[in-house]
């Protein structure tokens, strides 16, 4: 028997025995007993959601101004740093179509994953 069951059952006694103040009092129990069962409820569903944050914080690597998810040793979709490092969400990056860079789609973060073009010869301005 639960506590909730303990002070319904503690309830219904005081209710055959006619006291009204032993009622308001069991009452009161009653809905802080439920306030605490939700705020249990809600304290292991934060608990979870950290877990499996940890657990995904564990298959995440930094690459190439990206986050990539591993899965069996390979890299799959770049994930934003930006939305992940603040909010702690994943959000998988949108290609350019060149696929040298890609953009958040939440927080329009540009990422850009090609090594920089490197000129052959110096630029000079003044050659005519």
């Amino acid at each position: 028997m639960g506590v909730l069951d303990s002070a319904k059952a503690a309830f219904e006694l005081a209710k055959k025995v006619g006291s009204i103040d032993l009622q308001k009092q069991l009452i009161e129990v009653q809905e802080k007993i439920l306030e605490l069962q939700q705020e249990n409820s809600d304290l292991k569903e934060k608990i979870k959601k950290l877990e499996d944050l940890s657990e995904l914080e564990k298959t995440i690597v930094a690459d190439k101004n990206a986050y990539w998810k591993k899965t069996d040793e390979k890299k799959q979709e770049p994930y934003c740093t930006a939305c992940f490092d603040s909010k702690k969400q994943l959000i998988r990056l949108h290609w350019y179509s060149s696929r040298e860079g890609a953009k958040c789609p939440v927080c329009d973060a540009p990422v850009l994953f090609a090594e920089p073009r490197v000129h052959q010869q110096p630029f000079n301005l003044y050659d005519d």
